[in-house]
């Protein structure tokens, strides 16, 4: 596989990794208002709000998440 066809296979799976994204969460939310006894949270991103299912809040959880996310991406880009 040539590097060319490598970062345009990269490229198309980010792009579908992002669709599948907000396609999730367009669904989530329409889902949530019609059956609001479903509770669609998941941590580090819980809390509930009526209106559309997400109450964004910022804590300890979030901050971890995010080191860990440098972490790993991190590793993989060091090769480890």
């Amino acid at each position: 596989m040539t590097r060319r066809a490598a970062r345009v296979a990269v490229a198309t799976a980010w792009c579908g990794a992002l669709a599948l994204l907000a396609v999730s969460v367009v669904w989530g939310r329409a889902y949530q208002r019609e059956s609001p006894e479903v509770f669609l949270g998941a941590a580090p991103l819980v809390g509930r709000s009526f209106a559309d299912g997400w109450d964004w809040r910022f804590g300890w959880g979030l901050v971890a998440a995010a080191v860990m996310a440098v972490i790993v991406v991190g590793s993989v880009v060091r090769g480890w």
